[in-house]
């Protein structure tokens, strides 16, 4: 039986919803995703005699269901270029008091994290290590969906020394506390220096009491245990890496328009438990994490970027001989609906639907209301 889905929720609630134009985009997707308005294929099952679309997705990087090839895709890349070292999984995080800075200025902000967490990366490998690499993922939401930005970093026990490689240990990449001193002090100094070159706008009394707030406080950076092997690296990348904020499997129940959803209490040893929400603040709470446009969540440093390929090559190539791992990504799901049997056959192409040029409203998304005109079939 199907349960309840995003989109569920969504459906029922576009009247009243104030949103960006590029939100606005994003719920089309989400409600147009596996309907007849993007086209699909006709199957037909000769066991039941009976015959069923598969209708597309919308491939939109915030939809719930469709995430699986994307990752699928990039866990496939990544497999190929994992090193027989040990790999090293830190967080950087930041002060929730800065969190209100950055929702009116995500785009900058959110790469300024990036720009400080590599920037400290850099500055405190290169006095104790030599060159390193990694790779980071954006997340900004915890849990219950509040907005909680944070990077989890990547790193290959190896790096570069005088031209020679050299293998880190097991037990010990960098000091955690000296990451979160130097985390601190560089994205500090980055967000000031761009406040006051004015690259963002904020009341600048509450930017300085926030600021002076801040600078006393101890900022985190967790260095998690180092994975076990390059496979347990993989498993990983396979939960993290194109995460959304919340999944179809996490919502319990949509009743008198109140969505019930799991999450897991970090602070009372992962238990999972259930949180109700009206659904306009569960919502409210969903469009807090959605990036905005051509926004790179995931970014490579070091011989990991693709502009450093030859350096890569020649790093594997002078470490022990090793085989590489490959990504046996999940099969699609082509079993009848109806008698639950592999017969299916395919019939055609189901053509996307074509909406009149009047409708597309290229120069006015809004109607009168200045409410978007959402372009979906409301029925799968």
């Amino acid at each position: 039986m199907k349960g309840v889905e995003f989109a569920d929720i969504l459906r029922v609630n576009t009247k009243g919803l104030k949103l960006s134009l590029s939100n606005w985009k994003i719920v089309n997707a989400i409600l147009n995703c596996r309907t007849r308005v993007l086209g699909g294929h006709l199957y037909a099952c000769s066991s039941c005699k009976k015959s069923e679309p598969r209708y597309n997705s919308c491939r939109n990087r915030h939809c719930p269901k469709c995430q699986g090839s994307q990752t699928a895709k990039w866990l496939k890349a990544r497999a190929e270029e994992l090193l027989p070292v040990p790999y090293f999984h830190l967080v950087f995080t930041i002060p929730h008091e800065l969190n209100p800075i950055i929702i009116k200025n995500k785009k900058l902000l959110l790469s300024l994290l990036f720009k400080a967490q590599a920037k400290t990366l850099e500055d405190v490998s290169k006095k104790r290590l030599g060159k390193i690499a990694y790779f980071s993922v954006l997340h900004t939401w915890g849990q219950k969906l509040n907005f909680h930005p944070h990077i989890h970093t990547v790193v290959p026990g190896v790096y570069l020394k005088n031209s020679k490689t050299v293998v880190s240990s097991n037990k010990f990449f960098l000091p955690k506390k000296v990451l979160s001193t130097v985390f601190r002090a560089v994205f500090l100094k980055i967000l000031v220096q761009e406040f006051n070159n004015s690259k963002f706008t904020y009341p600048e009394i509450e930017f300085y009491q926030i600021i002076n707030k801040i600078k006393c406080k101890e900022w985190i950076v967790y260095a998690k245990k180092p994975f076990a092997n390059p496979k347990v690296v993989l498993k990983y990348l396979a939960r993290y890496t194109h995460r959304i904020a919340i999944s179809n499997s996490r919502i319990n129940s949509f009743n008198n328009n109140n969505v019930t959803f799991t999450y897991k209490d970090y602070k009372n040893r992962y238990k999972k438990k259930t949180l109700t929400l009206p659904a306009k603040e569960f919502l409210r709470r969903f469009f807090l994490h959605a990036l905005p446009r051509d926004f790179v969540r995931i970014r490579y440093y070091g011989f990991l970027a693709p502009s450093n390929r030859n350096i890569f090559n020649k790093l594997a190539d002078s470490l022990p001989k090793h085989t590489t791992l490959t990504y046996q990504a999940p099969q699609a799901n082509l079993l009848c609906t109806h008698c639950n049997t592999d017969s299916l056959t395919h019939l055609c192409e189901l053509k996307p639907l074509i909406f009149p040029a009047s409708s597309l409203l290229k120069n006015n998304p809004f109607n009168k209301n200045n409410q978007f005109q959402i372009l979906a079939a409301y029925s799968p």
